[in-house]
């Protein structure tokens, strides 16, 4: 059985990542409704509501113990730019992925997704 882990907030220098919430929601959708960044992913997040979904997905995972999905959060300004998790965990054979990782396109090649890492 998984045990789950307690959400927490990471930062940076540049970025905070706090534990993904509902309250997230407007922010995520402002920078994460672009077709091209779910073009390679299972899942495509186009609206509002697959947004929530996405949200939802990632709480029920991080309730079962299986992830812990954050916000990525700019510190200068506090605006929301995407989103990374600890996915896949195992507490009881100590491993965790780094990943389901995606940016707003104003922020990709920042040194947002290599502070998140």
């Amino acid at each position: 059985m998984a045990v789950p882990a307690e959400p927490v907030i990471l930062e940076g220098r540049h970025v905070r990542l706090e534990p993904l919430s509902p309250a997230h929601l407007d922010g995520l959708c402002e920078v994460g409704l672009d077709p091209e960044l779910w073009q390679w992913v299972p899942k495509q997040v186009r609206s509002r509501d697959d947004m929530r979904e996405y949200i939802e997905i990632a709480l029920d995972e991080q309730r079962r113990g299986l992830a812990l999905p954050f916000a990525s959060v700019l510190k200068a300004g506090g605006r929301v730019v995407g989103s990374t998790r600890f996915a896949n965990m195992s507490l009881e054979n100590r491993r965790v992925e780094i990943g389901w990782t995606w940016i707003g396109k104003s922020w990709q090649r920042s040194a947002v997704n290599t502070e998140s890492k």
